[in-house]
């Protein structure tokens, strides 16, 4: 589906979620990725309070990580890969961007043509019984739209 010549730009976000907080690792603030095949920019950023706790709502299953603004010069499409590690039994669902549902799957990446999305980041989880502590690792893979 997608021509292997196109470089792919990643963003890895780091989250630790610990007896249901959700605490940042490692966090990308303001960061600038070039598409070199397009000439095109991706610009990502993120909004949070660094010592602050990040609640875990396990009625709803989900996570507020704070205000995330993306856009860029040109249209694109993006998808995100979720990795859990320390735990099992738990999942990352859904991802969302405001009103923006980003894919999980890299076959039907979410397409972004008003060029930005921009708006508090949700994370929606499974699980049966949530952890007490787990590392999550989100990667955002960008495409050419």
């Amino acid at each position: 589906m997608f021509n292997d010549n196109f470089k792919t730009i990643v963003s890895m976000l780091y989250l630790i979620v610990e007896n249901f907080s959700l605490t940042l690792a490692i966090v990308v603030l303001v960061t600038s990725f070039a598409l070199s095949t397009f000439g095109a920019v991706i610009n990502i950023q993120w909004f949070y309070d660094e010592n602050q706790r990040f609640i875990f709502d396990d009625v709803n299953k989900l996570a507020t990580i704070g205000r995330i603004y993306i856009y860029s010069d040109i249209k694109f499409k993006v998808y995100a890969v979720a990795q859990i590690f320390d735990a099992t039994g738990i999942s990352v669902s859904r991802i969302r961007i405001k009103n923006d549902w980003i894919s999980l799957n890299p076959a039907y990446p979410t397409s972004v043509p008003n060029r930005w999305l921009y708006g508090d980041l949700v994370i929606y989880f499974t699980f049966t019984e949530l952890p007490d502590d787990f590392t999550l690792l989100l990667t955002f893979v960008f495409l050419p739209f």
